[in-house]
C-alpha cells in the first residue's frame, strides 16, 4: 500500500493528469469501455483475492463469470453506439435534404396552378378557332412546351426521396456554375442494401468530381436505375484518354490529378471504392465516345 501511495503521489506530481483526462475524453466510446472494463475486472479480482485468498483459485468460475458479464455488457454498448451513430447520420441527411424535397413539392403545386390556367386557355380555343385546321395548329402550339419532360416531377417519383432532393441540389449546383447535369431516370424504384445517406455519399463523390472536371458550358451525362436489387449509376464527363497507370492508381488513397490543395484530394474515390467493396458492389472506369467526343465514364453498382 505504501508503494501504491508513493506511485500515486509521483503520478499526481509529475504527470499532466488533466491533459491525460482531456485526451481520454476525446477518444471514442470503444476505448473508454476498454479502460473502464479493464479497471473493473482488475479491481474486482484484486478485491476478491484479498478478501478470500484461500478460495481464490478454487472459485475461478466466479471470476470468469464476472468477466463474461462485462464482455456481454461491452458488446451491447458497442452495438448501441454504432446504431446511434448510424441514426445520427440519417437525421443529418434528412435535415439537409428534406427542405429541398419540400421546395420540389412547392414547385409542383405552382405548376398545378399554371396548368389549370392553361387548361382554361385550351378550353377557350374551341370558341376562338373557326375550323379544325386552325384548332389543330393552336393546340399544337399551346401544348408544345408543356409536352417536354417535367424533370422535377420525375425526381419526385423516385422511391428514395432524400436521394431525389440530393440530385435536385446537384443539378442546381451545376446550373449555377454554368454547367449542365443531364440525368436520365431509368427506374423509379431503387433497390439497394445501402442506406440513403450511404447512397448520397457515393453519388456525391462521383457527381462532385464530374462537376469539378467540367468546364463552363460543358455537359455531364448521368443515369440512375436499379437492377438485380442493386442501385446502378453511371456518370460521364469530357476527359482525356485513360492510361493503365491512371486506372490503377485512381482509387488509391491520396492519389489525385489535382495540383492545387493536394491535402484535400485523393480521398473521395478511395472512400467510394472501400464502400463498394463492403457492400459487394462494383465500380468501373472507362472511356466512352459521345458525339465524337471522348468522355470519362464511371459506373457504380451497389
Amino acid at each position: 500500500m505504501i508503494i501504491v501511495l508513493l506511485l500515486a503521489w509521483l503520478a499526481y506530481r509529475y504527470i499532466p493528469l488533466r491533459k491525460v483526462y482531456e485526451a481520454i475524453s476525446r477518444w471514442n466510446i470503444l476505448m473508454l469501455l476498454v479502460i473502464i472494463n479493464s479497471f473493473l475486472v482488475l479491481f474486482m479480482v484484486v478485491m476478491y483475492a484479498r478478501l478470500k485468498t484461500e478460495h481464490f483459485i478454487s472459485n475461478y468460475l466466479i471470476i470468469v463469470g464476472i468477466m463474461l458479464i462485462l464482455i456481454i455488457e461491452n458488446v451491447g454498448e458497442v452495438y448501441h453506439y454504432f446504431k446511434q451513430k448510424e441514426q445520427q447520420k440519417c437525421v443529418q441527411v434528412y435535415e439537409e435534404y428534406l427542405p429541398i424535397i419540400e421546395g420540389l413539392i412547392e414547385q409542383v403545386r405552382i405548376r398545378q396552378h399554371d396548368y389549370h390556367n392553361k387548361l382554361q386557355s385550351i378550353h377557350a380555343l374551341a370558341y376562338v378557332c373557326e375550323d379544325f385546321e386552325s384548332l389543330k395548329g393552336a393546340l399544337l402550339k399551346t401544348t408544345e412546351h408543356d409536352m417536354l419532360p417535367d424533370f422535377e416531377m420525375n425526381l419526385l417519383k423516385l422511391n428514395m426521396h432524400l436521394v431525389s432532393g440530393f440530385l435536385f441540389s446537384k443539378i442546381r449546383q451545376a446550373d449555377k456554375e454554368e454547367k449542365e447535369l443531364h440525368l436520365d431516370i431509368e427506374q423509379y424504384v431503387i433497390r439497394t442494401t445501402c442506406t440513403e445517406y450511404e447512397v448520397i455519399e457515393c453519388l456525391g463523390i462521383l457527381i462532385d468530381n464530374a462537376i469539378e472536371a467540367t468546364n463552363e458550358g460543358g455537359t455531364i451525362l448521368a443515369k440512375i436505375g436499379s437492377q438485380d436489387d442493386k442501385l446502378v449509376f453511371e456518370i460521364k464527363n469530357v476527359g482525356p484518354h485513360l492510361t493503365p497507370e491512371f486506372c490503377k492508381n485512381i482509387f488509391k488513397k491520396g492519389y489525385s490529378t489535382k495540383k492545387n490543395d493536394v491535402s484535400n484530394h485523393g480521398i473521395g474515390l478511395y472512400k467510394l471504392n472501400r464502400t463498394v467493396k463492403e457492400h459487394e458492389g462494383k465500380l468501373t472506369l472507362e472511356n466512352a465516345e459521345v458525339n465524337q467526343t471522348e468522355y470519362i465514364s464511371f459506373g457504380l453498382r451497389i
